[in-house]
């Protein structure tokens, strides 16, 4: 039995990953109406010195990127996502249209052995607020509203070759929502959640050290009481991004 056990930490960065993208593939078809995933920050820091920065965009907005290592093995990192009015007309009365952003900051620990393999383990705070409407024959327009506070924590394994590489990010996130309204109602739903997520991201390598890379992200509340934020659904939040770390 020890000898099992020591098998399985000496090989955990190699077998988690792969528990890891079972788990992604299962909360991919979760999200919800007043709150949307939004990726997540990949440094793949390897010594201290390193600056990352990276700009990306999905359906919600664009992300920036940025962290510094101020150690061997410690980083500081912040990210802003700015949110542009995604809007879908159906008709005059059927329409559906999406803002938010986001800005948070947050200290790391990370780690790269001899084969390749980056460890690095993130935790993050911030704030941010949605804005969503919706319009339909049936229900009229339903304007919701919210403002929240988040903290993530937030794991990255990966591996990297001579040009691909790939990264299992799992997450587990604090969500309170300070404020949430429909129609400057307040909505029935609860002040605090946890959400566990999973984002996988691949990238390819160019020349003069830069990536460009596509993630997916989602996430699943944990709650026992089911409410009009956790029995909401979305599709997957892909993103697509260009990212650098200059001192190599």
């Amino acid at each position: 039995m020890g000898g099992v056990s020591l098998c399985l930490v000496q090989n955990f960065h190699r077998v988690f990953p792969k528990y890891v993208f079972i788990c992604f593939v299962i909360l991919s078809i979760q999200s919800c109406g007043i709150y949307r995933t939004n990726d997540v920050v990949v440094p793949q820091f390897q010594h201290k010195g390193q600056v990352y920065t990276s700009f990306s965009g999905n359906a919600g907005g664009w992300n920036a990127h940025a962290g510094y290592a101020f150690s061997q093995h410690f980083a500081v990192l912040g990210k802003a996502m700015v949110g542009y009015p995604s809007k879908f007309t159906y008709s005059d009365s059927n329409y559906t249209d999406f803002k938010e952003e986001f800005y948070e900051f947050g200290l790391g620990y990370f780690q790269k052995d001899s084969s390749n393999w980056t460890n690095e383990f993130y935790l993050l705070g911030g704030r941010g607020y949605t804005l969503s409407n919706v319009a339909s024959v049936k229900k009229g327009l339903e304007s919701k509203k919210a403002d929240f506070t988040r903290i993530t924590a937030q794991f990255n394994f990966g591996k990297s070759r001579k040009h691909l590489g790939f990264l299992i990010s799992p997450n587990i996130q604090y969500l309170q929502f300070n404020t949430a309204t429909n129609n400057s109602a307040p909505m029935d739903i609860n002040k605090y959640y946890f959400l566990v997520g999973c984002a996988a991201t691949f990238f390819v390598k160019l020349p003069y050290g830069f990536k460009v890379s596509i993630q997916q992200s989602s996430f699943l509340p944990v709650s026992f009481q089911r409410d009009e934020f956790t029995s909401g659904v979305a599709p997957f939040d892909f993103s697509f991004g260009i990212s650098k770390v200059f001192g190599r």
